[in-house]
């Protein structure tokens, strides 16, 4: 079962400017129509995050920070590690997920860029 796409509905928007459609000629717009599934999908990755930070929290970790990322970043090679790695790779098809998650992402490196 894949990712949730999104069903895309055609409406007719006309430009003030010209009088003709902004994306296509003939003035029809593709704009995004949100399904229940996407929205119960992203309640729950928000849920399973808010869980992840919680318990990063209540172990005396930094509440900004993952579980995994914490594991890879301080017990790298301990068999709890491991077992988050096998647990990623089963679920997400994700090798060195702890690795992975210590890596800084897009976002994050252009915060630290752009202080």
């Amino acid at each position: 079962m894949g990712k949730p796409k999104a069903d895309l509905v055609k409406k007719s928007k006309i430009c003030d400017n010209c009088g003709e459609g902004q994306q296509t000629v003939c003035g029809e717009v593709a704009i995004p129509k949100i399904t229940w599934y996407a929205t119960i999908g992203k309640y729950l990755m928000n849920l399973i995050l808010w869980l992840d930070l919680g318990l990063n929290t209540f172990t005396f970790g930094s509440p900004y920070e993952s579980v995994s990322s914490r594991l890879g970043r301080h017990y790298k090679g301990t068999w709890v590690e491991v077992m988050v790695d096998k647990f990623a790779w089963h679920i997400f098809k994700q090798k060195f997920h702890c690795e992975n998650a210590t890596r800084p992402t897009r976002k994050q490196r252009e915060a630290a860029i752009f202080k």
